[in-house]
């Protein structure tokens, strides 16, 4: 159950900040990495598939637990945030930026 807070608040974080870029136009920052994302696009489209692919995956975990669900069920509907993720980190993951003269 802890876990599934954890995976709740990291949804919420990483969600509540692509939408909070998307609407000031605050740029995503990541501080002490070489890689970054080419535009800000990619950058709020990590955040949202990431988050969402967290905040599904938790909530068919807390179905299952709570016995709304059972374990066949749970694998299927687990389908979606592994795709969500494989696209998040495939798709739109930070690139080492490339260093020009």
């Amino acid at each position: 159950m802890i876990m599934n807070v954890v995976a709740l608040a990291l949804a919420a974080f990483l969600i509540g900040g692509g939408v909070w870029a998307l609407v000031t136009d605050t740029p995503i920052v990541m501080k002490g990495s070489r890689s970054d994302w080419r535009t800000q696009r990619e950058a709020i489209s990590f955040c949202l598939t990431f988050g969402g692919a967290v905040l599904t995956g938790a909530l068919v975990d807390i179905a299952r637990t709570a016995g709304w669900i059972d374990r066949g069920t749970a694998l299927w509907l687990l389908g979606l945030p592994v795709t969500l993720l494989l696209v998040a980190l495939i798709a739109f993951r930070p690139r080492r930026r490339l260093v020009t003269q």
